[in-house]
């Protein structure tokens, strides 16, 4: 019974359809059954990880202060750095590095004044400390070092050079590679 009913089905088809029709529904449904094949054993074998390059943004500089004020240590944030364009180094010799945008700026703690100061004094040096850092490695290097580690490096070479006092936590706005 489910034979006759395929087979009446198959006649409508051929029916209603020319011959390059018919062959155009059966690419496409191909295709798609292709698409879904390959998607099941993606997720099936774990090799597919949505979102891995996706960044969980860092908190806006007013959020921490409110944040600050609620666990009971208040914090200021120094965000005078701006967004800085940084060409990457180069994977090979042939191609250039890749641009990175990144809106750096970091929290210390409130009422330093004298601190505010330095880092406004020294902010082409904090500059230049993200710019050699960001151009002396690769994208790749830095996908593979993480946010994180990119991050305790850069906090740990700018608190080097400062003397009234460190930065507590650095954070990005942005943090795009642009190809």
């Amino acid at each position: 019974m489910n034979t006759m009913i395929f087979y009446e089905l198959w006649q409508k088809f051929q029916k209603k359809f020319n011959k390059f029709e018919r062959i155009l529904v059966y690419i496409i449904t191909a295709l798609i059954l292709i698409i879904l094949l390959v998607t099941i054993i993606g997720f099936a074998s774990k090799k597919a990880r949505p979102g891995k390059y996706l960044r969980k943004s860092d908190p806006s500089p007013l959020e921490i202060r409110h944040l600050s004020k609620k666990a009971g240590e208040e914090m200021s944030a120094f965000s005078g750095i701006g967004s800085l364009r940084i060409i990457t180094s180069s994977e090979n010799e042939e191609e250039s590095g890749t641009l990175l945008v990144v809106t750096p700026w970091f929290t210390y703690p409130a009422g330093e004044t004298a601190f505010f100061e330095e880092l406004s004094r020294k902010n082409r040096l904090i500059e230049n400390i993200f710019t050699t850092y960001f151009s002396s490695h690769t994208r790749k290097e830095l996908l593979q070092a993480g946010e994180d580690m990119v991050k305790t490096e850069l906090k740990s070479r700018i608190n080097e050079q400062l003397t009234l006092g460190k930065i507590l936590d650095l954070y990005f706005t942005d943090y795009t590679f642009i190809e």
